[in-house]
């Protein structure tokens, strides 16, 4: 931390003089170490992605000014040239900048409130930790080349160490906002959702006292609930959907069974793929309370019938064939196939995103 503040306090940070009277707007103004001919962007967060609100060329001293107006409390994008961009939040207080401009990692210094101070510590830690992640990264290659296990074991080791450190500094930033919009930033940008429920469930309530009127916090909680209900420990929804026959199958039919959901179509070349190693691990296990049930995103029976054919899939099978628009995307969360989910005997999702080798050695366990 004293390397830190020692750092910040050697910058010599650009400050703003306006000549004009920006009572009614937030100006945000700057100096950038490259040189371009291009614009430098400001650009506000909304649902449709981010929208221009104001641009600028640099002048002689690679100065530029940029204004937005002092409404509310929201997220922008300062962007420059495409080189570089910078997510960052922005109320009433005008701010400064000093950035390098050229790459995504570059240095970017601001100050004027503590919402863009935090981006500024935020950047450094990313540079600190890549230029880390960078050398240990390179030695690996020569342990590898050298084939030196005890280099190898010892670089892992010490890769994981200050990824864990790093991800455990952004935690500590995002905890230490008491949920406020920077946080919410921080935490989306640098922690997938499903990976990091535990933060999320821990976030999510306290953000919601300051943020619950904000899209940008309804759209990450909305995103939120819908993969809690299928997450690992959740009990899977209920469904009944029609069989190649037309019978109607019901989930909880196969109550008292390990059951795995393998959501695929005819047209997905990877499910068709692991198709012959599923066949393998459900003829090695069926009868033993195990079951299979594919659902299928297909739009023509035929197709469907014939994959289930071509790949001798001896198991359950449903589909509404609606393709994307069955009801399944939303019940079950599903960005893409294959997706498979698997179930214990009282309907509790166990294990997600589960290849065929990998049930089968949960089934050796468990059956």
């Amino acid at each position: 931390m004293k390397k830190l503040i020692g750092l910040f306090l050697l910058i010599i940070t650009y400050s703003c003089v306006l000549d004009n009277d920006y009572s009614t707007f937030t100006a945000v103004c700057g100096k950038v170490n490259y040189q371009s001919n291009d614009f430098v962007f400001l650009e506000i967060l909304t649902p449709n992605g981010y929208e221009i609100v104001d641009s600028s060329r640099l002048d002689q001293e690679r100065s530029f000014l940029l204004s937005t107006n002092k409404e509310s409390q929201d997220i922008y994008m300062l962007n420059f040239f495409d080189k570089q961009k910078i997510s960052l939040v922005l109320n009433d207080q005008d701010i400064s900048v000093v950035a390098d401009g050229n790459t995504q990692l570059g240095k970017f210094i601001a100050k004027g409130s503590e919402e863009v101070e935090l981006i500024s510590k935020l950047n450094y830690i990313k540079n600190d930790f890549q230029i880390k992640a960078s050398i240990i990264t390179q030695k690996l290659k020569t342990a590898n080349r050298n084939k030196d296990s005890l280099a190898i074991d010892s670089l892992d080791t010490a890769y994981e160490r200050i990824e864990v450190e790093f991800r455990d500094t952004l935690k500590s930033m995002i905890i230490s906002g008491r949920g406020d919009l920077t946080s919410l930033l921080i935490l989306f940008e640098n922690f997938e959702i499903e990976p990091n429920l535990n933060l999320y469930k821990e976030q999510i309530p306290i953000m919601k006292d300051q943020l619950a009127e904000h899209w940008y916090f309804q759209h990450i909680a909305d995103g939120f609930y819908d993969i809690v209900k299928v997450a690992v420990d959740s009990k899977a929804p209920q469904f009944t959907l029609p069989d190649p026959e037309g019978n109607l199958i019901s989930l909880s039919s196969f109550q008292g069974k390990y059951v795995f959901l393998d959501f695929w179509a005819s047209w997905c070349q990877p499910c068709r793929l692991e198709n012959p190693e599923l066949v393998k691990v459900y003829n090695k296990f069926k009868g033993q309370n195990f079951e299979i049930i594919g659902v299928s995103f297909d739009k023509k029976k035929e197709s469907w019938l014939k994959a289930i054919k071509e790949d001798s899939l001896q198991w359950e099978h449903v589909s509404d064939l609606k393709y994307f628009d069955s009801d399944m995307i939303d019940l079950y969360n599903i960005v893409s196939v294959p997706t498979t989910i698997l179930l214990d005997p009282e309907g509790t999702i166990i294990a997600k995103h589960v290849h065929a080798d990998e049930l089968e050695q949960i089934l050796l366990e468990v059956l």
